[in-house]
């Protein structure tokens, strides 16, 4: 069993595996790479088999460009390619890292799920309960419609269809 703890300390290794690699200059020693990404990969699914809900790339990321392989990425786009990748991954080591030390360990995810109580629609909708449930993005939404359709009836009163419509119908505009 994989705690916690101990999957940090291991990611505190691969973190600086990772930055020993991409060095001060850029890649160092790229050959290293697809044994290092199994490696993480297969550490990230452990602890994710212990119930933890994880947030790292490193196994969608080809460190790559184009299928070409770990040891022929040298120049150009290729080798800023792999360093993107490799930076982004390191970023997302970081971020894991630290949250730990600040926050300690996170809570695995059926916790998670077991706090969470959907919300209960009363018996009644009345105006009160949509004014405090409503969140205020879905009251400038809901203006931003009634902006446009009135915006678009004006604009369509001033359209040579109407005035079509208008006469079709028998009706002067």
């Amino acid at each position: 069993m994989l705690t916690y703890k101990r999957f940090i300390e291991e990611l505190r290794e691969f973190l600086k595996q990772a930055e020993d690699v991409m060095g001060p200059i850029g890649p160092q020693s790229p050959e290293v790479l697809p044994t290092w990404q199994r490696g993480l990969v297969a550490l990230v699914e452990r602890i994710e088999a212990e119930g933890y809900r994880i947030n790292c790339t490193a196994a969608s990321r080809p460190f790559h460009v184009k299928g070409l392989p770990f040891h022929a990425v040298t120049a150009g786009k290729h080798r800023q390619q792999m360093m993107d990748d490799l930076g982004a991954v390191i970023l997302e080591l970081r971020v894991l890292i630290t949250t730990y030390d600040k926050l300690g360990e996170p809570r695995k995810q059926a916790e998670v799920n077991a706090t969470r109580t959907p919300l209960v629609l009363p018996e009644e909708v009345t105006i009160r309960w949509v004014i405090n449930h409503v969140p205020v993005r879905g009251w400038f939404a809901a203006g931003a419609v009634l902006v446009a359709a009135f915006g678009g009836g004006i604009g369509f009163g001033r359209s040579k269809l109407y005035e079509v419509l208008m006469h079709l119908a028998g009706l002067q505009p």
